[in-house]
């Protein structure tokens, strides 16, 4: 390990120590109501967020975030998605840490589409979505097919118009990654 990333390790783990101390007198203190999120929120977003991180890197990019939240209807397009990401990612990492994921899902700034995130992690936290059993991913896949399934089955309006508008991003979407996948015909011809 090289002596930038021991300082950067040592700098986390200060800040993290002072934020601990700072929570722990707030709560001593009957001032609990002053953070923005209690211990076992904490807990159940970082167990997201490691779900999330599927290399275990410590961060989550645009390729790890893309999926849930367009199949969840916080964004229509891999750029909104790109643009949430950028407009939290307080290091210019193009990747979102820890403390950055919750900067998002605390960041309602009268934004739709933050609010919409706030108030989902919020009700995943709290156990109201599917009980606290469920994890994240799984969490997601049935949210984003109960969506799908409103977009044919749906008798209200405004249910239908949603779901209909998630199956055709999730749509668009596999569309653009199966171009991006697919093997130019150039190579697949054989020589003769």
């Amino acid at each position: 390990m090289s002596r930038a990333e021991r300082k950067k390790e040592f700098l986390n783990n200060r800040q993290y120590l002072v934020e601990r101390r700072t929570r722990e007198w707030l709560i001593k203190r009957g001032k609990g109501s002053l953070l923005d999120f209690q211990d076992d929120q904490i807990r159940k977003l970082k167990e997201c967020f490691g779900s999330l991180d599927g290399d275990g890197s410590g961060a989550i990019g645009i390729e790890e975030l893309e999926d849930p939240l367009i199949g969840l209807g916080f964004a229509d397009t891999r750029e909104e998605v790109q643009e949430m990401i950028d407009s939290v990612d307080d290091d210019g990492s193009g990747m979102i840490e820890f403390p950055e994921f919750l900067g998002i899902i605390k960041n309602s700034d009268g934004n739709d589409k933050t609010a919409k995130i706030n108030k989902f992690f919020k009700d995943m936290t709290s156990g109201k979505l599917a009980g606290e059993d469920l994890s994240f991913n799984l969490l997601v896949q049935k949210m984003r097919r109960d969506y799908m399934m409103d977009a044919i089955l749906s008798g209200d309006t405004g249910r239908r118009e949603l779901g209909e508008k998630i199956l055709k991003n999730v749509g668009k979407q596999l569309a653009s990654h199966k171009l991006n996948t697919r093997p130019s015909s150039n190579n697949s011809k054989l020589s003769r």
